[in-house]
């Protein structure tokens, strides 16, 4: 790692240069992944492991929402785009829509994850791909096709419309429902679609905190909430009155703000889905009007560029879909956005204070020298980073250990409202935080066994194929079990985090209900996940950095049966635990 991740801001220039150098850089690699051969019956499949590994019997159609970026870069002139107009490009982008249309279920829904899944959230986000996709080429291509296209796109509303997603409340995929409805409504003049995007955003509206974060499975997730942004974004485009949405926007861009870092990355592991990915869409569409939002997103795209957030270099091909279908959106915004705003506006972190978030169960504390994150929530996360460098130079995800009798154990499962407490001295460089973390059992086998597999497949292709079920087995088995579960364990840690002026201090009490002799192994990460999730866990510079294990502080040889043990240190310019 270089001696400074320090990052200067991106211009609106700057901005609009690296999206279409990441557009053009991306596209390969999308025609890669693109069955391009017109003879074969996969043709127009994004799903590469379907049609050339051949590992898989359907095509994940969520990678489909990538054909938007052929019908923008071939309708669309920049220097250096070599397929704008090119026929070529129109050709495959058609046979990509036409393998939408052919793999649509007779409900008007496309699996993502498993065969016969019939996804809302794929639904959602195609739907809306595939919209923008349609108001670029809708003129360049058959009359047949573009009556079949929007057939399949009506069925798609239909969808919608008659079900829900009902494992879990996942703001970003309803807003992209919301999005997608209303501009379908546009397209088609139905206004069953319009009412039900307004009713769909009127809950997310509902489920929002009045500290400003949207609902990501029950908690706050700085990383997710910028895709929020993106659809927010989308959804107000396509409103007849955009005032009335923006107001929720801006308390949602308001209370990101804290969580940007000085290395230009955001989010992580304190997030509720420890997400660490910035989609810039939303943001250039905002900021137009938004002093904030042209702030982060002159902040957050020069950490993209600089590799110190995550990109699309650091994605596999199911999150580069989303993240690249926004730097489509980001810099088509670009074009309506060219106005310089009157003033320019500070991030949290470019101020001092201390800013408490009780109901998120975050902390930021930012003095002349470092901006810290305590992340009560998972367990007492501390991040801290230096200003000067910009580097992380301090991170700990809690603790994670093995009881005698072979269960696991740690402190890093979200709690929504946890109990922790702020106490502040004379100013930023005098503070204390506190909190009180249980320690819950978590399972660290996630991965498919092959029997496991099989009974899956057994249940995807016959009682599976009945929504209720497969909503039955979503719900309570993958999503219960993998993401929600919370069964405490007999252990409990205190976590005090103070700074007085020299530097960071860290004092931790773990308590055992049964005695230290119940436990097996126990040590502080700095980077760790305890939890099934997808969009976790992508690389960052700074991840380098917090790769250490702390001590063992109950080895296999610790005899003495005690209650509690004490750990304690100082941090004044050290990485890691001592």
């Amino acid at each position: 790692m270089t001696l400074t991740d320090k990052i200067q801001k991106y211009s609106k220039v700057e901005r609009k240069k690296f999206y279409e150098q990441q557009l053009l850089l991306e596209m390969p690699r999308l025609l890669s992944r693109l069955c391009r051969c017109p003879l074969s019956v996969a043709s127009g499949s994004f799903d590469r492991e379907y049609w050339a590994w051949a590992t898989k019997d359907f095509s994940n159609c969520d990678e489909q929402r990538t054909l938007l970026v052929l019908a923008y870069l071939y309708k669309t002139e920049f220097p250096r785009n070599i397929y704008h107009k090119e026929k070529a490009v129109l050709q495959w982008f058609e046979a990509s829509v036409d393998f939408c249309i052919k793999n649509q279920s007779r409900h008007g829904a496309f699996d993502h994850l498993y065969k016969n899944e019939e996804s809302w959230m794929a639904a959602a986000f195609l739907l809306l791909d595939m919209l923008e996709a349609y108001n670029l080429v809708s003129k360049d291509i058959s009359p047949s096709l573009s009556e079949r296209w929007k057939n399949a796109m009506s069925k798609m509303g239909d969808f919608l419309s008659r079900n829900d997603e009902n494992h879990g409340f996942i703001s970003n995929h309803r807003a992209a429902g919301a999005a997608a409805l209303l501009g379908l409504s546009r397209l088609l003049g139905q206004d069953r679609f319009k009412a039900r995007a307004i009713r769909i955003m009127k809950e997310i509206h509902e489920h929002q905190a009045q500290e400003g974060w949207y609902d990501e499975y029950g908690g706050a997730d700085p990383g997710y909430q910028t895709l929020d942004t993106h659809y927010q974004a989308r959804f107000c485009l396509y409103a007849e009155n955009e005032n009335e949405y923006t107001s929720s926007v801006a308390r949602s861009i308001e209370f990101l703000s804290y969580f940007i870092h000085p290395d230009g990355s955001i989010g992580g592991d304190y997030g509720s889905r420890a997400c660490p990915h910035f989609f810039p869409g939303g943001f250039e569409y905002f900021a137009a009007d938004n002093l904030l939002a042209e702030k982060i997103a002159s902040i957050c795209v020069a950490g993209l560029a600089a590799g110190t957030s995550c990109g699309l270099a650091d994605a596999d091909p199911r999150n580069a879909a989303p993240m690249i279908t926004s730097y489509v959106y980001a810099h088509q915004a670009l074009f309506r956005n060219t106005g310089a705003l009157p003033e320019e506006v500070l991030l949290p972190f470019e101020k001092q204070g201390i800013f408490a978030f009780p109901d998120a169960g975050f902390a930021t504390v930012s003095n002349s020298a470092y901006y810290s994150i305590f992340g009560a929530s998972k367990g007492g996360v501390v991040k801290i980073f230096d200003k000067a460098s910009g580097r992380l130079i301090f991170s700990s995800c809690g603790y994670a250990g093995k009881m005698r009798n072979g269960k696991h154990l740690t402190t890093l499962l979200y709690t929504r409202k946890p109990s922790f407490e702020i106490k502040e001295g004379s100013d930023e460089n005098n503070f204390s935080m506190s909190v009180h973390a249980p320690f819950f059992f978590f399972k660290t086998g996630r991965l498919m066994g092959t029997l496991g597999m099989i009974a899956f497949r057994l249940f995807s292709i016959s009682v599976g194929r009945f929504r209720a079920f497969s909503d039955f087995v979503r719900k309570h088995l993958i999503i219960g079990i993998f993401l929600k579960a919370r069964k405490k364990a007999p252990a409990a840690l205190e976590r005090k985090f103070e700074f007085s002026g020299s530097g960071f201090a860290i004092e931790d009490f773990l308590t055992f209900e049964n005695g230290s002799n119940s436990i097996e192994q126990l040590s502080e990460y700095g980077h760790f996940s305890a939890v099934y999730m997808a969009s976790a866990n992508y690389f960052r510079k700074q991840d380098l950095l917090s790769a250490f294990k702390g001590d063992e502080l109950i080895a296999p040889d610790f005899r003495e049966n005690v209650k509690q043990l004490k750990k304690s240190r100082i941090i004044p310019d050290i990485v890691g635990p001592s």
